[in-house]
């Protein structure tokens, strides 16, 4: 199977999972408890013929337990690096494809739900992507260093 799904703690904030002593540094114990987390629920949620050879697409949905202001990127590293440590892929740069998605607040279970899919040529987050960036005004091969681009964006106006 190349896909799966696990609903997970609300990540901690990256600003807060490594702590300094004199002059050591050390995973905080809420990161060492959120890695251990995972780790648990991976092995639950894992196929069984689940590979960790191919490249992957990864969907993040973080339902707070508050309105309270948070950014998302933050939170999308420390639920990777708990996925590499789980043996759900050999390395996190395996993951091409991210999408992270602000869910509803939930006072009661703050969680984040993930959805893995081993990668195909045009994996779901591309499509998205590209049906994203079809809604715009540009040559496909737009490049933001193009200066040809630019200079004929000169002359049109």
């Amino acid at each position: 199977m190349n896909k799966a799904f696990l609903t997970i703690p609300f990540p901690p904030t990256l600003n807060h999972n490594i702590g300094r002593k004199g002059g050591r540094y050390f995973k905080s114990g809420e990161y060492k408890s959120f890695l251990s987390q995972v780790g648990w629920l991976w092995l639950k949620a894992k196929p069984q013929d689940w590979s960790k050879e191919s490249r992957y697409s990864v969907v993040v949905e973080l339902i707070y337990n508050t309105r309270r202001r948070y950014d998302v990127d933050n939170r999308v590293k420390p639920i990777l690096d708990a996925l590499t440590k789980a043996g759900t892929w050999n390395d996190d740069a395996q993951v091409d494809e991210i999408l992270v998605v602000r869910g509803e607040v939930d006072k009661e279970r703050p969680r984040a739900l993930v959805w893995i899919e081993a990668r195909k040529p045009r994996g779901l987050v591309r499509k998205l992507f590209d049906r994203f960036r079809s809604l715009f005004d540009r040559p496909d091969d737009y490049d933001y260093y193009d200066e040809d681009y630019y200079k004929d964006e000169e002359e049109r106006a």
